[in-house]
C-alpha cells in the first residue's frame, strides 16, 4: 500500500511518481540489491500485466518520425509524436466525426532535404517535449541538463548549416526547423535558468536571442522585456535595463502588449534615473492620447473551498433555494442580465474570433499561397500567425472589408447565417459548439458594419499578436441592439499588457468596454443566511 497524491495526474506521471516513491524508500526485506522497493514493485506489475513485447527502436522511430511529418500543420501537430492523436484524429476524419475546410493544397518549399535533416527534426522536437515537461513538473535541474543538451547540439557544425539553409524559407515555415526548435527551447530555458537564478546565464542567453532575426520574431518583445527585467531587478544594472528598452522599441516588429509592458517598466525605472539619457528619449515613445478604460465594481459571495483547485469561485443561492457554485464571469453576467443585457457569452477571444472567421472566410482560406496549406488536415493556414498572413492576401482582404462596410445590418446578417450554414463543425477560428447561428446574426446586428470591418482589420493584418488578450464577456440586447464588452477581474487580479492594448483598441472603434472587478463578501453572509432558513423551515414545522 502506497500514500501518493494522485488527484489530476495521469497513468505516466503516476507511474513515475510510483517509481520514484519506492527509489527513495526501503525495502523490509533488505540484505540484497536484487530486493529494493523498486523491484518488488515492477515485479508486481509485471506478474499483474501478464506476457508484454517491446518494440524495437528502428521500426518505433520510424514510425514515430511518419507522425510528426505528416502532423506537420495539424491540429496534432503539438501532440508527441509516436502517441495515440494523430491516428485517433484520422479515425475521426474517416468516421466524418471531424471535417476541415476546401482549400488548395501547395507545397512549394522543401522542409527536409535529405532523411538527416528530419532525424535531427524529430531529435529536437522530442527534446523539447520534455524540456516542456521538465518545466511543468518544476524540475528545474533535469530541464537545465536538457538544455544544455539543446546547447550542445545546436553548436555542432551540421546544425550550424542547417541554420543557414533554414533561414532561406518563409518566415512561418522556420518553426517546422530544427533551428526553430532549439530557438524555441533557449527561449524556454530563459524561464529555467531565472528560476535557478542564474540570471547572468538567462541574460547572456537573451542576448543570444536578440541577436538574431530569423527565428520566432513573435517573441523579442517578450525576450526583450525579460532582459530588462534581470538587469534592473536581479543585477542591480537599472541604466543597462533602461538603454535596452530604448533598443527595443525601437524595433518595428514589437507587439503593442510588448511595447505597453515596456513602457511601464520605463516609467518605473525613469523614477530611479531621471538624469540617465535614454529617460527622456524614451518620453518620446509614450502616447499622450490614452483613453481611460470605464470600470465598474460588483460583488459575490466567495464560496469556501468548495471547488478543489479553483480559486476565486462563487456561491449564489438559486430561486428554488438550491446552492451553486459558479465562476467569476458567471457573478457578472448574472449583473449584466440584471442590467438590461440578457444574451451573454463567456467567450474570450472566441467570440470575435468567430466573427472574424466567419466574415473573413473566403480571404482566410482562398487559393494560390505558396505553402499555406501544406496537408488537407488543417484548420488554418500555416501562415495565419506570421506578419505575411495579411500581405499575401491583401487585396482579399480588403475586397471583404468593403463589403462588410457597404452591406447593410440585414445583408450581413444573411451573409453571416449562410456562411455558418456552410461550413458549421469544420476545424478553424469557429468553436462552432459555443455559438449558435442565431447568436452569430444577433452579434453581427448589435456590432453593426462599420465596427465589424475595422474589427477584422485589426485581426487580419496583425492575428499572431492581437489572437489573445481580448475580453472575457460579450453581452447583448437582441432588441435594443445595445452590446458590451468586459474584462472579468476577481479578487486580486490584475489587467495583463495584451488585456489594456485590447480594451483601448476596442473604445477607440466606439464599442462599449469595461473592466467589471467582482470584489468578494466573506461566506459567512451566507451560512447565515442557511441557518436562517434552517430556522425559519423548523419553526414552520412546528
Amino acid at each position: 500500500m502506497f500514500r501518493l497524491k494522485t488527484s489530476g495526474r495521469g497513468k505516466g506521471n503516476l507511474a513515475e511518481s510510483l517509481l520514484e516513491h519506492c527509489s527513495k524508500q526501503q525495502s523490509v526485506l533488505a540484505g540484497s540489491p536484487r530486493n529494493t522497493l523498486e523491484q518488488l514493485a515492477l515485479k508486481k506489475a509485471l506478474s499483474l500485466l501478464g506476457a508484454a513485447w517491446r518494440l524495437r527502436d528502428e521500426p518505433r522511430d520510424a514510425w514515430r518520425r511518419l507522425l510528426r511529418l505528416f502532423s506537420l500543420g495539424t491540429p496534432w501537430d503539438g501532440e508527441e509524436a509516436g502517441e495515440t492523436p494523430q491516428v485517433y484524429g484520422l479515425q475521426l476524419v474517416s468516421a466524418g466525426k471531424m471535417a476541415f475546410p476546401e482549400y488548395q493544397v501547395w507545397r512549394k518549399d522543401i522542409l527536409f532535404a535529405e532523411r538527416e535533416d528530419l532525424i535531427r527534426y524529430e531529435t529536437a522536437r522530442v527534446l523539447e517535449s520534455q524540456l516542456m515537461q521538465a518545466a511543468l513538473d518544476k524540475k528545474w535541474a533535469k530541464a537545465r541538463e536538457l538544455l544544455d543538451s539543446v546547447e550542445a547540439l545546436a553548436r555542432t557544425p551540421d546544425s550550424v548549416q542547417c541554420g543557414k539553409r533554414d533561414q532561406a524559407l518563409p518566415p512561418f515555415l522556420r518553426r517546422f526547423t530544427t533551428t526553430g526548435v532549439y530557438t524555441r527551447c533557449r527561449c524556454l530555458g530563459v524561464d529555467v535558468l531565472q528560476r535557478l537564478k542564474e540570471h547572468w546565464r538567462a541574460v547572456r542567453l537573451l542576448r543570444a536571442l536578440l541577436g538574431q532575426t530569423h527565428f520566432c520574431l513573435s517573441r523579442r518583445g517578450h525576450w526583450w522585456d525579460r532582459l530588462a527585467l534581470n538587469l534592473d531587478v536581479h543585477l542591480g544594472k537599472p541604466g543597462e535595463a533602461m538603454d535596452a528598452i530604448k533598443e527595443a522599441l525601437g524595433e518595428s516588429g514589437i507587439s503593442p502588449a510588448s511595447r505597453h509592458a515596456l513602457l511601464t517598466r520605463a516609467a518605473r525605472l525613469a523614477v530611479k534615473l531621471p538624469e540617465h539619457p535614454s529617460a527622456s528619449a524614451l518620453r518620446d515613445f509614450v502616447p499622450s492620447d490614452v483613453t481611460a478604460t470605464p470600470e465598474v465594481t460588483i460583488q459575490g459571495q466567495l464560496a469556501e473551498r468548495m471547488v478543489p483547485g479553483r480559486t476565486n469561485m462563487f456561491a449564489v443561492r438559486e430561486s428554488d433555494g438550491a446552492l451553486r457554485v459558479i465562476p467569476v464571469e458567471e457573478v457578472a453576467l448574472r449583473h449584466y442580465s440584471e442590467k438590461g443585457y440578457p444574451q451573454g457569452i463567456h467567450g474570450e477571444g472566441s467570440t470575435f474570433h468567430a466573427l472574424f472567421g466567419i466574415l473573413c472566410w473566403d480571404a482566410i482560406y482562398a487559393d494560390g499561397v505558396p505553402d499555406a496549406f501544406r496537408s488537407p488536415y488543417q484548420a488554418f493556414p500555416m501562415d495565419l500567425h506570421s506578419d505575411g498572413f495579411f500581405a499575401s492576401r491583401e487585396q482579399r482582404f480588403l475586397k471583404v472589408f468593403e463589403n462588410i462596410r457597404t452591406s447593410s445590418v440585414e445583408e450581413l446578417a444573411e451573409q453571416v447565417a449562410s456562411t455558418y450554414d456552410s461550413h458549421s463543425g469544420q476545424a478553424g477560428l469557429v468553436q462552432w459548439e459555443r455559438f449558435s447561428s442565431v447568436q452569430i446574426q444577433e452579434l453581427v446586428r448589435c456590432f453593426g458594419p462599420e465596427v465589424l470591418w475595422r474589427l477584422c482589420d485589426l485581426l487580419a493584418r496583425n492575428f499572431r499578436h492581437r489572437r489573445s488578450g481580448l475580453p472575457d464577456l460579450v453581452v447583448w440586447n437582441p432588441v435594443d441592439g445595445r452590446l458590451k464588452a468586459a474584462e472579468v477581474k476577481g479578487p486580486g487580479d490584475t489587467l495583463s499588457a495584451k488585456q489594456v492594448v485590447w480594451l483601448r483598441e476596442l473604445l477607440a472603434l466606439g464599442i462599449d468596454c469595461e473592466v467589471c472587478h467582482v470584489t468578494a463578501t466573506s461566506s459567512k453572509r451566507l451560512r447565515k443566511q442557511e441557518n436562517f432558513i434552517t430556522d425559519k423551515d423548523t419553526t414552520t414545522k412546528k
